[in-house]
């Protein structure tokens, strides 16, 4: 199926796609390639015009939904451009959206990142697709669906370990059991208000309060979360130190937060950035990663 179109508004496919964010997506030649709800994706920007290729049919609003069209980036932008830290990240990355993921996946994805790399985290989600998912031909290439919770729950620990997991297995499988057997359900979260979603994520092992930030804002529409990790911790101490209530020393950023601290700091963020804070998170972090 080819679809195409007119997008009117601030939109960045580049911006969005590299920023973090999402480890599945590819490129071939000049075309993006990924996956929404099984279809295969190939997807470039020309000017104001979205050019899209599917494997399967789908509706022009799953697109706008998945890239977050719907957003009222302007207003957002507004809202967050709050010092001259987030201006200059807006000035230099301004198009890029957050990406509405789907949560079981984003979940999965997000716990195979503890004490690893972008590269890496990619590389194990690849080997975990291609060993559990379904095969999804398009354009004589094979896709991969990504794994249900039945076939993760069914992976031994051996199988789920030769994906370059490591200790991570332990946790992916569990999880995994938990929601196929439905005693731990995901959809319960999207209900929930944010403190509530936070706690009830960081109850499943391997969680952690980065992670559960990450994926309340990627895949819940907890729009207000404020992931930190080690760039964004840098950001805050370099330049928002008046924001939070932390004696911060030379080492700082370079020291691993504890639960606590890693509340109190992206509790005072939130409450500084207000109900768009993990947009202003997105900026402040494409920024950071891009000046390395």
């Amino acid at each position: 199926m080819e679809l195409i179109l007119d997008i009117n508004k601030p939109f960045n496919l580049e911006y969005s796609l590299d920023s973090g964010q999402l480890f599945r997506w590819t490129e071939e030649k000049n075309w993006r390639v990924g996956l929404i709800n099984d279809t295969v994706i190939k997807i470039k920007k020309i000017k104001s015009k979205l050019f899209i290729n599917t494997s399967n049919k789908i509706d022009e609003k799953d697109i706008i939904r998945y890239f977050r069209l719907d957003d009222n980036l302007d207003l957002i932008i507004k809202e967050i451009n709050k010092d001259e830290c987030i201006n200059n990240s807006i000035r230099r990355f301004l198009g890029l959206r957050l990406i509405r993921q789907e949560p079981w996946e984003c979940l999965i994805s997000y716990l195979c990142s503890p004490v690893s790399n972008i590269p890496k985290i990619k590389h194990n989600i690849k080997l975990l697709t291609e060993r559990f998912g379904e095969k999804n031909e398009f354009q004589n290439n094979i896709y991969y669906n990504f794994p249900t919770p039945k076939k993760l729950a069914e992976a031994s620990i051996n199988e789920l370990t030769a994906c370059g997991l490591g200790f991570r297995a332990k946790n992916i499988s569990n999880i995994s059991r938990e929601i196929y057997s439905e005693n731990f359900k995901l959809s319960n979260i999207k209900k929930m208000k944010y403190n509530l979603a936070f706690s009830h994520l960081n109850e499943i092992r391997g969680v952690g309060p980065k992670i559960a930030d990450c994926v309340l804002l990627f895949a819940f529409e907890k729009l207000d979360a404020f992931p930190i990790d080690r760039w964004i911790a840098r950001v805050i101490f370099r330049n928002y130190l008046n924001k939070i209530s932390y004696k911060a020393t030379a080492t700082s950023e370079r020291i691993a937060l504890s639960f606590e601290k890693y509340q109190e700091i992206s509790s005072s963020m939130r409450k500084y950035f207000g109900k768009y804070a993990g947009y202003a998170q997105q900026y402040l972090y494409y920024n950071m990663i891009n000046n390395i």
